[in-house]
């Protein structure tokens, strides 16, 4: 699924997600944004749910598509 709409999403929603595109853990990105593993969750939870429930898989492949269509670097 390439047609989501990563616009939705908040700054943190965002970087969250493309924390997971890059294939860190919920450890790892917790680590490095300064969160709780809980409040990394909750950001994901929110973004399905901005999203329309996609699933996580969903959710990181439409970012790296938007990030491939930019050539390949951050935005």
């Amino acid at each position: 699924m390439t047609g989501l709409d990563i616009a939705v999403l908040t700054p943190q929603q965002l970087r969250v997600v493309r924390l997971y595109a890059e294939g860190c853990s919920a450890a790892e990105i917790a680590a490095e944004l300064s969160l709780e593993k809980t409040t990394v969750a909750e950001h994901m939870k929110r973004a399905r749910q901005r999203m329309g429930h996609p699933s996580r898989r969903d959710i990181v492949a439409a970012v790296m598509v938007r990030r491939d269509s930019l050539g390949g670097g951050e935005s």
